[in-house]
């Protein structure tokens, strides 16, 4: 049989990958900006709260509070808006302690 097409296992390889490659190059982008966006987002929220939380704040300082209860309060409260923080952590967590092998048979 005449042979047509002949290529290396390495340029197959490139053509097969190439597409996903161009893709991944242009979301990174995109998602590293969607994640500015969130923190700033954040950042602007409990800057908000805090700033029109002031005088309770220094109500509560006048009353014995300390530096730290109040540090603590308001992290608390920025702590709550980033609850997804855990919700993404732990199956990225799972993701990094995968067994490529297992993963590979699975499919």
């Amino acid at each position: 049989m005449p042979l047509f097409d002949v290529q290396t296992l390495e340029e197959r390889f490139r053509r097969h990958v190439g597409t996903e490659r161009l893709v991944a190059r242009l979301l990174v982008p995109l998602g590293g900006a969607g994640i500015s966006l969130a923190a700033f987002g954040v950042f602007a929220l409990i800057t908000h709260q805090v700033a029109s939380r002031r005088r309770e704040l220094a109500l509560r300082m006048a009353l014995g509070a300390t530096g730290p209860q109040i540090f603590a309060a308001t992290t608390g409260d920025g702590l709550v808006v980033c609850s997804t923080v855990l919700a993404v952590w732990l199956p990225a967590r799972r993701a990094a302690m995968l067994d490529p092998v297992e993963a590979l048979r699975e499919t």
